[in-house]
């Protein structure tokens, strides 16, 4: 049986998108403890920052900074990537944002723009897909590599917060999850998403105080989840031990949403 692992001496390198606050910033820490080499990727010059904090708790990160809202902004990304050695073994797809009217509500369907339909694909969708051309081709050279995507409870089943163009390139991003998956699990290359439910984040913080409420009452553990949570899943995901995972959804919820 081949082994698609990398010397134990040698460590890993993963890249987190949205990594200055939130979700990103919960796995960019559980992967600081697992030993990784870092670099954090956001638009916010906050990351230094975080940068800075990891560095003082003793672990290697570098920040880079890019709108991933913006194509020119990732194709710049992806180029000063693959001129740096194209060095990354896992790629985190975090990098994300739901936008909501002033009232902290979903957009309905018929309130919804093509402008905002194509800032959401290209955040969610384009984003991840340009990264995997950048880096997937290293990590298949090297026989090892974790891709985890972050969708959304909302790419699985209709809920009232989700507008159209937040649910859709979610799920895409799904597709692009299990087809990364199919074409290099021979690579030693794992593909997965993870599916948050409600989180408390500080996006989650400015929905409106009905949202909160109805969010509670649908949740069957009775509280929202941490993003530490999501940090541990994505731990995990990154690791050796999830070698035979590969191409699935999983749904961190608090049982908001039990696939069958």
């Amino acid at each position: 049986m081949p082994q698609h692992r990398r010397n134990a001496m040698t460590k890993r390198t993963a890249l987190v998108t949205g990594a200055a606050s939130g979700i990103g910033w919960a796995i960019t820490r559980s992967l600081a403890q697992d030993d990784m080499d870092l670099i954090l990727v956001d638009r916010n010059q906050s990351i230094h920052q975080r940068v800075a904090e990891l560095h003082e708790q003793g672990h290697s990160a570098r920040a880079l900074i890019a709108d991933l809202s913006d194509l020119a902004a990732i194709q710049s990304l992806c180029l000063e990537l693959a001129e740096k050695g194209n060095g990354c073994d896992v790629l985190v797809n975090n990098a994300g944002t739901h936008l909501k009217t002033p009232e902290g509500h979903a957009y309905a369907f018929e309130e919804a723009s093509l402008d905002q339909w194509n800032f959401s694909l290209t955040l969610h969708m384009t984003a991840p897909f340009l990264l995997g051309k950048a880096l997937l081709p290293g990590m298949a050279a090297r026989g090892w590599g974790r891709v985890i995507n972050i969708a959304s409870r909302t790419a699985r089943t209709y809920t009232k917060q989700g507008s159209v163009f937040y649910a859709a390139s979610k799920a895409g991003l799904i597709g692009l999850t299990r087809s990364i998956a199919g074409e290099y699990a021979a690579s030693g290359i794992t593909s997965n998403a993870i599916a948050p439910g409600r989180i408390r984040t500080p996006l989650t913080d400015l929905s409106s105080d009905d949202i909160k409420a109805y969010s509670l009452r649908e949740l069957p553990v009775g509280r929202l989840g941490e993003a530490e949570e999501i940090g541990a899943a994505a731990s995990f995901l990154a690791s050796d031990r999830a070698g035979f995972i590969t191409g699935t959804v999983m749904d961190i919820n608090g049982g908001g949403f039990m696939a069958p």
